[in-house]
């Protein structure tokens, strides 16, 4: 007889076999060489073998006699009526268990964080099933050991929006110890893909007080958009909006960029559709000034002034209030006052606003670009100090009267004049109205 060979699948147990044939032909003698009737031969064989070596798809071993008992129908011991000649030994062989390794389908719009198996499942009742595994030896446990993720979207050489295999590896254990090289895998693997975020962006409406300058914008707003750009992520617009004056201005996007937070290019991520109705305003630059009280002595000719000066504290916020630097603002007054009101030291009238210009340094009108609140101011004539000197006389008592013609010889008196008019207006004549004069000596009361 010889030791049939023997070749199954890994099942997770040893494999053994006792199996034997007829060896044909093996006498030519026209004897019986077989059993007689239902007598039974059972081989006692050394072989057994439980897994696959790993790193190739089988393992043989061989499975060589030991020794037989024969047994009649009725229990009998035959092992003596027979000489057993067993002419080679056999083999087991343990080859890899075919399995079926399925996944399943998923997608997912760009979010900035990984695609995986977890994005394709099917549901069991209330649990998801991440892949499914078929022909695997009972009992015998398996979990996912490596996968495929990605973050960005995919793009074939078309540039068309592809997908990625879902291929997962398995690890089976057996009572802990890690038995997948018994296994051949046939996989049925799903796709995994993430789309392009859809998000519709416009440049922002903003708004600044008036400066004299272009008021250009490039931050944008996502507010009206189902899905705004992923949180870390920063798009930078390319606008063509641009306003100086007070007044508004739509701010068309031309292109934008975005980027992730670590500086990589997330462009190809979203699908961009521009919206054009941002808005730039400019704003007014709101002004308090007050027209300048003014004060002069007497001079002649009329007062007027169209100075000005800034209310402190006029506003309670944080925005400018003054003129923009290279701008000027002129104001037209009304009011005017020449003399002190007699017998009075002065005279003071109202110096009421009427109207007023601004300009900028290139004689642009900039009018428009303020909201101007004037306070009226006053002008003040008051009396000219001036210094009247008169000189030093004497004569000898000659019955007579004695004045200012007397002094003419006084050595102070370095012009020969009746008296001196320090600080007079220039132009104006002036003349001797009343004058000392006596005629006898005068004594003091000692």
């Amino acid at each position: 007889i010889y030791i049939i060979d023997k070749e199954e699948e890994y099942f997770g147990d040893y494999l053994t076999s006792n199996d034997w044939g007829y060896i044909v032909d093996a006498y030519n003698d026209g004897k019986p060489h077989e059993l007689v009737g239902d007598e039974e031969l059972i081989l006692t064989t050394s072989g057994k073998v439980k897994y696959v070596e790993k790193g190739k798809t089988s393992q043989t071993v061989d499975n060589e006699y030991i020794s037989h008992t024969v047994t009649k129908p009725n229990g009998d011991d035959s092992y003596m009526n027979y000489v057993l000649d067993v002419k080679q030994k056999g083999t087991l062989t343990i080859k890899q268990r075919e399995v079926g390794l399925k996944t399943y389908s998923g997608e997912k719009v760009y979010d900035g964080d990984y695609i995986d198996y977890s994005y394709a499942y099917i549901l069991a009742g209330e649990n998801k099933v991440y892949y499914t595994l078929t022909n695997c030896v009972a009992d015998e446990i398996h979990y996912i050991n490596t996968w495929t993720d990605f973050i960005d979207v995919r793009y074939d050489e078309l540039g068309n929006v592809t997908t990625v295999i879902n291929a997962i590896t398995l690890t089976i254990e057996e009572d802990g110890e890690d038995v997948t090289y018994n296994y051949h895998f046939t996989n049925d693997f799903g796709t995994l893909k993430v789309t392009k975020r859809p998000v519709t962006v416009k440049a922002k409406d903003v708004s600044r007080i008036y400066d004299g300058t272009a008021f250009t914008s490039n931050v944008y707003s996502d507010e009206d958009s189902t899905l705004k750009i992923v949180e870390g992520e920063i798009i930078t617009l390319v606008t063509t909006g641009s306003i100086i004056n007070v007044g508004t201005t739509t701010n068309p996007i031309e292109s934008h960029t975005i980027v992730k937070a670590n500086g990589e290019d997330s462009y190809n991520n979203y699908e961009i559709t521009y919206d054009h109705t941002g808005v730039l305003e400019v704003a007014p630059r709101y002004l308090s000034i007050k027209v300048k009280d003014i004060e002069r002595e007497y001079f002649g000719d009329y007062l007027t002034s169209n100075d000005w000066e800034y209310v402190e504290d006029a506003f309670d916020d944080n925005d400018p209030h003054e003129v923009v630097p290279t701008e000027t603002l002129t104001l037209i007054t009304i009011g005017s006052v020449k003399y002190v009101v007699e017998g009075e030291t002065s005279q003071t009238v109202d110096n009421v606003y009427k109207s007023h210009t601004i300009v900028k340094a290139n004689g642009e009108n900039s009018y428009n670009n303020y909201v101007v609140e004037v306070i009226d101011g006053t002008l003040t004539i008051i009396q000219r100090e001036v210094d009247l000197i008169t000189y030093y006389g004497e004569k000898v008592y000659d019955g007579t009267v004695i004045d200012y013609t007397y002094t003419y010889n006084d050595p102070n008196n370095i012009n020969g004049v009746a008296y001196t008019l320090v600080n007079k207006v220039a132009d104006e004549v002036d003349s001797i109205n009343t004058y000392t004069e006596f005629i006898n000596v005068q004594y003091d009361e000692l």
